[in-house]
Order: structure tokens, then sequence, then C-alpha cells
């Protein structure tokens, strides 16, 4: 029973993760491209950050190797420009100086599926 309970909890980490980055992408399709590699470094940003802690902005260019190669040669204005870009399209959220994934997002839409699908069964 155990192992079962494992694995359903994998599984719903997974589609969590698969959901937030479908999100990232979805969002990422209505900002309008100025230059690509702006676009896409701050699409990777998104896409690396964590979604169970918060994190400094120090630390941001840490995260991963990626992020690592991205921001080795960028100021900190930069890395505070694209978290900002984040913040407009809500990916993320500010709370005593650290940023966080703003994962609320995908639990509102899994709730409102939840209800729909009690509504629509309901009836």
């Amino acid at each position: 029973r155990d192992g079962l309970i494992q694995t359903l909890e994998l599984i719903q980490h997974s589609q969590f993760a698969s959901s937030w980055q479908k999100l990232i992408y979805d969002k990422f399709d209505d900002v309008k491209m100025i230059k690509k590699d702006v676009f896409k470094r701050r699409r990777s940003l998104a896409l690396e950050f964590p979604l169970d802690r918060g994190v400094e902005l120090r630390e941001i260019p840490e995260l991963t190797i990626k992020l690592a190669k991205l921001y080795s040669k960028m100021s900190e204005r930069t890395i505070l420009r694209d978290l900002d870009e984040l913040l407009q399209l809500e990916l993320i959220y500010k709370e005593n100086g650290l940023y966080f994934s703003n994962t609320s997002l995908i639990r509102q839409m899994i709730s409102l599926s939840r209800d729909s699908l009690i509504i629509n069964n309901g009836n």
C-alpha cells in the first residue's frame, strides 16, 4: 500500500510539473518578442525556477547549470529586469526578499477542474 501511495505522489508531482511548464509556455505565447535571446532567457528562468522554495536574488545564477551559463556575463540589473517580467506575468511573486514560483495558479486550475468534474458528474 505504501508503494501505491508513493507511486501516486510521484505521478501527481510529475503532472503538476508538466502543468506548470505548460502554463509558462502559454504565458510566454502572449509576450511580444522584441529580442529572441532575451525572450528565451526569461522563459528559461521561469522554467528553471524551483517550485518548492523561495530564492534570493544572488542565488538565481547558481540555481542550475543552464542559468549559470545564461547569466554568467549578465549584471544584477539584467536579472532584476528578467524577474520583473516574470512578476508582471504573475509566474513568480516576491515575499520578504525571496522570489517564489506562483504555483497557486496551477492549484487554482486544478481546483476549478475538480469542481467542474464534480458538477458535471452530479448531473
